[in-house]
């Protein structure tokens, strides 16, 4: 599946959550879907900033890939596992972001894709 659709995916989805839902959290320590919306599109530009840096490498990075990006590289995707951040505000997303806000990251993310195709 491209990223076009998936990003599109997640749009028409957050089309049809409303202010309430976005910020509803269920129990202490998960996030709400707005801030899983705003992790997808920080942690998007984070990975293409290191495409970036990587294409402008003139060195080959020399040990390989590890075996998580090995994995991610064969399966096209993230192994099925719950990842638990430090519970510190740099790694806990805005809880305040709009839908706006958030459809635009979306449609940022794509266009920087867009560029690397």
């Amino acid at each position: 599946m491209s990223y076009q659709i998936i990003i599109e995916t997640y749009k028409c989805h957050l089309q049809s959550y409303s202010p309430e839902q976005l910020r509803y959290i269920s129990e202490e320590g998960v996030w709400s879907l707005g801030q899983m919306y705003k992790h997808l599109i920080e942690v998007a530009f984070e990975y293409l900033e290191n495409v970036e840096t990587c294409s402008a490498s003139k060195q080959e990075q020399e040990s390989g890939k590890t075996e998580a990006g090995i994995h991610i590289y064969k399966f096209g995707c993230f192994p099925p596992i719950k990842i638990k951040l430090p519970d510190v505000p740099d790694h806990t997303p805005s809880h305040s972001v709009s839908k706006e806000e958030l459809l635009i990251g979306l449609d940022q993310v794509s266009n920087s894709l867009r560029e690397w195709e």
